[in-house]
């Protein structure tokens, strides 16, 4: 089946913020001090979901700094999208569905 352009675009913010992620763990931004970027900052799981996405790591510290500078602006864009299609919905009244709620008994 097709994936709508919607849901293809939160699954591409949500890997985006992801990766962003794992880029500055990857790099020691959470060590004190200014320690080499190392695998062994992930956890098993996170370099299996990076996997998963497809996304491989860079080598140098300033490829790195790109990644997250060009990922980040990429995270940005995605966002105030979002947030304009709200504005648009809300400019235009057009109405969410309102999520199924159980009466008290």
């Amino acid at each position: 089946g097709q994936t709508s352009i919607g849901f293809a675009m939160v699954s591409e913010a949500r890997d985006t913020d992801f990766i962003i992620r794992m880029l500055q763990k990857y790099r020691g931004d959470h060590l004190p001090g200014d320690p080499p970027p190392s695998i062994t900052y992930l956890t098993a799981a996170e370099r299996a979901q990076l996997a998963a996405i497809g996304y491989e790591l860079p080598a140098s510290e300033a490829q790195i700094i790109f990644e997250i500078d060009r990922l980040e602006s990429r995270l940005n864009d995605l966002e105030s999208f979002f947030f304009f299609i709200v504005q648009l919905e809300r400019a235009f009244g057009i109405e969410r569905p309102i999520p199924y709620t159980r009466p008290e008994i």
